[in-house]
């Protein structure tokens, strides 16, 4: 078989076109993991410093990541790690501010601002683990699937995770010792 003439092969993507395309598609995820970062850090100020090393990171090792694959999971797993790094410099002292307003939508009532309050104080008080799977699955709307490649686990432990999750969270606004021990 002969080639046809006057046919012409694309040309191949240069490491340029790599790059700008790896780089819009990091850019495009940031916003939606300040929200997550928020919620592991407690703080604006500390979630914007660990968007910033997750990026930082993700750019320093875009040649590990392969197109096509889930950007979302691989850059997740890099917050948490990072998250984590951090977290064991500080031993653990992490303070838990306000919620931001702006994570809250529409205009709330009294009601609503004490509930969200009493869930807030009722999610602060689940383990990291417990916490980010309820904040990765619910929270983020992330499949099982995406949640487990985060956290480095099979699905079955995510679904564990979250139903043990949702059981203490329970318990700890219905304040049955029960549940929230379960």
């Amino acid at each position: 078989m002969e080639k046809d003439k006057g046919r012409r092969d694309p040309a191949p993507p240069t490491a340029r076109d790599a790059d700008v395309s790896f780089t819009g598609l990091l850019l495009a995820e940031l916003p939606r993991m300040r929200g997550h970062a928020i919620f592991l850090t407690r703080t604006a100020a500390d979630a914007d410093d660990l968007i910033q090393q997750t990026a930082l990171r993700a750019l320093k090792a875009q040649h590990q990541f392969t197109m096509g694959t889930n950007l979302r999971a691989w850059l997740y797993r890099i917050m948490r790690n990072e998250f984590i790094d951090k977290f064991r410099q500080t031993k653990g002292q992490v303070s838990f501010g306000e919620m931001p307003d702006d994570l809250l939508v529409g205009k709330a009532t009294q009601e609503d601002r004490i509930e969200t309050r009493e869930v807030v104080t009722a999610m602060k008080r689940l383990s990291p683990l417990l916490l980010e799977v309820m904040l990765l699955v619910p929270g983020r709307g992330l499949s099982y699937q995406e949640a487990a490649d985060i956290q480095g686990c099979s699905v079955g432990t995510i679904k564990s995770r979250l139903s043990r999750a949702r059981t203490k969270l329970q318990g700890f606004l219905t304040d049955t010792p029960e549940k929230a021990e379960a």
